[in-house]
């Protein structure tokens, strides 16, 4: 399931039909192996473009998520940050990430920094 999922969001332009996998892919996937995930192959991996496939692939499972799953997703991701320093340079990707999609998440970045922001 996993290789058919990747190329139909990667290559599929309906986006019902990417929401729909990534709505299925969710519901299958727990958080903890999406977390595991996202520590091996944004965090560990020594490979540069790998990391940047995982960014791609995180973020396009953040884009076609329901609110709910958006939140859980970014919360995952901030629960990784105390490891980040221990990856130096490989955490490049992981930190735009997680830049990018908490400030794309109010909930999350209320909570974060403690404050509401209006942009």
């Amino acid at each position: 399931m996993s290789i058919c999922f990747i190329i139909c969001v990667f290559a599929v332009p309906n986006k019902e039909l990417c929401r729909a996998l990534v709505q299925l892919f969710l519901t299958v996937v727990d958080g903890q192996s999406l977390a595991r995930f996202s520590e091996l192959f944004l965090l560990q991996s020594n490979s540069s473009p790998l990391r940047w496939q995982a960014h791609r692939l995180i973020h396009t499972l953040y884009q076609y998520a329901s609110d709910s799953q958006r939140v859980s997703i970014v919360e995952m991701l901030w629960e990784l940050w105390s490891g980040m320093p221990n990856h130096g340079h490989k955490a490049a990707q992981f930190v735009d990430l997680l830049g990018f999609l908490t400030i794309s998440t109010p909930q999350v970045l209320e909570k974060v920094c403690g404050a509401t922001f209006k942009f």
